[in-house]
């Protein structure tokens, strides 16, 4: 769990600011962690209804009010070594507030200014499950057939990631933050790739996405009615598997959503 998590606290802190209706009463969110201490991320730098607060101080419950929103204390999940277990009756309540973003880096707009282009989310952070994993095969597919579509699909890898982690025909880019990787977003045409922090940093920044949930995760958890969600449950009630471990039917999932699918999604995202 990490920046999209982030994202979706800012979702959180706006639907409670606005239905508390905490600007007539002039008081600010102060996100808490699981001791109800003040906790700051730099993703909310320069949001206006979340107040960088820190310290161990009591919070001022007539300036502020306390959201429990933290790393092991996270409103729609409970975890163990093995699963996350997702509570069905939460999900983002709305799309999340980015206002750290700078404006789109000269050399991604130089370079993809003649054709519309596409943010390909192929990696996934440190960590990350495996049944998350959509195959490398296919998005190679996807690129031959997003390219040959006349887009150009560009990947975003951190400075420390192996060249072979690049997608064949994919123009790479190195980036230096997750902030960058945003400004490039702020310009692409769509977001496509796994269930992450680009994903809801796309909802944030009000661009189209075709996210590829396969079973692990469930779009009615973590994902947008504005986007276009793949997700294949394997379990017979239809909710996510969530298993951290290695899980066969999420694996199959995944590679059940084919190239050809997320090409077709694309292309309707984009209005083709």
């Amino acid at each position: 769990m990490g920046y999209g998590d982030e994202i979706m606290a800012t979702a959180q802190a706006r639907d409670i600011y606005d239905r508390e209706g905490l600007a007539r009463k002039g008081r600010q969110i102060v996100i808490v962690g699981r001791r109800r201490r003040p906790r700051w991320h730099h993703l909310w730098t320069g949001n206006p209804i979340i107040a960088h607060v820190t310290g161990a101080a009591p919070i001022d419950l007539t300036r502020y009010r306390p959201v429990r929103n933290a790393p092991g204390a996270r409103p729609y999940v409970e975890a163990s070594a093995e699963r996350f277990v997702y509570h069905e009756d939460w999900r983002v309540p709305r799309a999340g507030e980015l206002y750290c973003v700078p404006s789109p880096p000269r050399v991604v707009v130089n370079i993809c200014s003649s054709r519309p282009f596409i943010v390909l989310g192929a990696d996934l952070k440190s960590g990350a499950s495996s049944n998350k994993r959509w195959p490398g095969e296919h998005f190679s597919d996807l690129t031959k057939r997003l390219t040959a579509a006349g887009l150009a699909v560009v990947q975003l890898l951190p400075p420390s990631a192996a060249e072979r982690d690049a997608v064949p025909g994919a123009l790479l880019f190195r980036s230096p933050s997750f902030v960058f990787a945003c400004s490039v977003l702020r310009a692409a045409g769509a977001y496509v790739g796994h269930e992450g922090g680009l994903h809801h940093a796309a909802a944030a920044l009000g661009r189209p996405a075709v996210v590829i949930y396969g079973s692990m995760v469930s779009p009615h958890t973590t994902g947008y009615d504005a986007h276009r969600n793949l997700y294949r449950p394997h379990r017979s009630d239809g909710r996510a598997c969530g298993a951290r471990v290695e899980c066969q039917p999420c694996q199959a999932a995944m590679r059940s959503i084919t190239a050809a699918e997320v090409a077709a999604e694309t292309f309707a995202a984009l209005g083709r």
